[in-house]
């Protein structure tokens, strides 16, 4: 059983480490970093302070390529971020 499961409403944890990783995340988008390991996500978590202990299965099921758009997939021991399509525009 993970800690999470233990909350009245476990989806709720889920969405609070889910927008954690994605703070996280946000910057390295903007900046075109094509990956980030596993490691780094754990190390970023747990800088959060969110008082749960964070491991590779917990990073997986939180940032599963198929729920969150900024991820493209996982392998091995790297997360890939989601490329821009290179459609640049200019703004006023």
């Amino acid at each position: 059983m993970l800690l999470r499961e233990l909350f009245e409403d476990p989806g709720e944890m889920t969405k609070h480490l889910r927008q954690a990783a994605l703070d996280y995340l946000t910057p390295l988008l903007s900046q075109n970093v094509p990956f980030v390991t596993i490691d780094q996500m754990i190390d970023a978590l747990r800088h959060a302070q969110l008082g749960l202990v964070i491991n590779r299965a917990m990073i997986m099921d939180i940032l599963n390529p198929d729920q969150v758009q900024a991820v493209a997939k996982i392998e091995g021991d790297r997360i890939y971020l989601t490329q821009p399509d290179g459609e640049d525009r200019d703004v006023d």
